[in-house]
Parts: structure tokens; sequence; C-alpha cells
């Protein structure tokens, strides 16, 4: 299923070459994510009035690093930006198992990572409905065949 993602991301983990999760704030019922610190500051009343939910996206390694790279903070492709990207996956790269935080979810700074991307899962729309609606943390899988890459020549055929 292609899953529309804005979402704030809290934190990266790497748990091995084949297996990394991202954790933040969806923003399913919304079009725009937060952008700017003042407005990301606020993700924690939209989460408490239900304008988003909790959101952990499951997936290689190289998956989230690339959900990660098209970020605000790093789809720019300045020099100063792909240098701090390669830092945070240095970070996860050395550090298996220890979770690179972009912010904290009980003491927001607004310094989370805005994505809004179009991923492929393997939830299909009733189970992912059924997760949503329990208003408690969505878990997703990532479809193994999913890159960014394959998106973008996909769309060449």
């Amino acid at each position: 299923m292609n899953l529309p993602v804005g979402m704030l991301i809290y934190k990266a983990q790497r748990f091995s070459e084949n297996e990394a999760m991202i954790m933040g704030i969806w923003y399913y019922k919304e079009i725009f994510v937060p952008n700017r610190i003042e407005d990301k500051k606020k993700s924690g009343e939209d989460l408490k009035n239900k304008r988003c939910t909790v959101l952990t996206l499951n997936g290689t390694f190289d998956q989230i690093c690339e959900i990660i790279m098209q970020s605000d903070r790093y789809g720019g492709g300045s020099d100063r930006q792909i240098e701090s990207y390669n830092t945070v996956v240095q970070k996860l790269t050395e550090a298996t198992g220890e979770p690179v935080m972009f912010d904290e979810i009980f003491a927001i700074r607004g310094t989370s990572l805005s994505i809004d991307v179009s991923l492929d899962v393997e939830d299909n729309k009733d189970t992912l409905g059924a997760k949503i609606n329990t208003w408690k943390p969505v878990d997703v899988k990532i479809s193994p065949n999913w890159s960014f890459f394959n998106e973008f020549f996909d769309g060449f055929r």
C-alpha cells in the first residue's frame, strides 16, 4: 500500500544492516507538516488534541537513511547539509542499538526533522486504519523492495 507520511522525526535507531527505525509524530490528518521551530514545539499539543499520532517506521538501514535524507534539515544538498547527514549516518552505523535523538518527545525543543514522503508499506488500508483508531503508537513496516531510487525511476517507465 502506498502511504503518504508527513511526520516529525524525533529519533532514529539502527539494530542491524537489515533492521532500523525512525519514530516521531505522524500528521496523518493534516496536509502540511510543521517545519518552523515554533510550530514543531506545538506537536505535543497536537498529539493531545488527536491531530496526529506516534508512528514508528521499520525498515532496512538504507531505507531509513533515504527517508532521513529527504528531511527539511538534509534535503537541500548543500555541502553543510551533506556533511551533517553523513555525521548522522556515521552515528547510526557506529552505535548499533543506540538511538540518534533529533528532539525529545517529553521536552520538545522544535529540533525534530520534518518529512513529507510517500512510502510503500506492508499494511493495507483496513489494518492501518484499525491501528490508528486505537490511539496507541502505530508501528508500520516499509515494504522490503521500496526505495526512493526505485520510486524515482518508476516515474520514467
